[in-house]
């Protein structure tokens, strides 16, 4: 009997997880600065699904966390992002690789916001969570040569060098 319970227990938790992917992002407004930092929470819920979810671009929870996520990115004063040559050539034929690079730099600055100013930091953390995330075939990514060339800089640990990183 017991058994049978912790399996009922464990199936409907596991049905609670699966239902919300992602925070209910439409009852946040980004309107006045003190909004962002009460999103923050949120937004890194979305980042951790995002980076967690395979590859859907039908997916409605990854579009609406897509969405969020460059919403709350573009309006936040308490962080800045920048972008580089290196994701340029990287997502030029793939929008979701700027969407995942964007997403990635979200949760590096939130869960380091110490280092969020070092932008070689957030920069450097937040490829190493593309390319992992890259690298795994379950997650369903299209092949992308410029992406296979950082992933094999990353596996010889010269990802720094191939970012034109100076090695500290």
């Amino acid at each position: 009997m017991k058994a049978f319970l912790c399996s009922c227990l464990l199936a409907v938790f596991a049905t609670v997880a699966m239902g919300q992917a992602i925070p209910n992002v439409a009852s946040y407004t980004l309107t006045a600065k003190e909004d962002y930092a009460k999103a923050n929470e949120a937004v890194l819920q979305c980042a951790n699904y995002l980076l967690s979810a395979p590859m859907n671009e039908q997916d409605a929870d990854r579009m609406k966390a897509n969405a969020f996520i460059l919403k709350w990115m573009t309006g936040t004063p308490d962080f800045t992002f920048g972008l580089d040559a290196t994701i340029a050539e990287a997502s030029k034929k793939d929008e979701q690789v700027l969407l995942l690079y964007m997403t990635a730099m979200s949760k590096v600055a939130l869960e380091n916001p110490t280092k969020a100013k070092d932008n070689d930091f957030v920069r450097l953390q937040a490829w190493h969570l593309l390319l992992n995330y890259y690298s795994n075939p379950t997650n369903k990514m299209k092949k992308n040569k410029a992406l296979n060339k950082l992933v094999d800089a990353l596996n010889e640990n010269r990802l720094e060098k191939a970012l034109g990183m100076s090695l500290r």
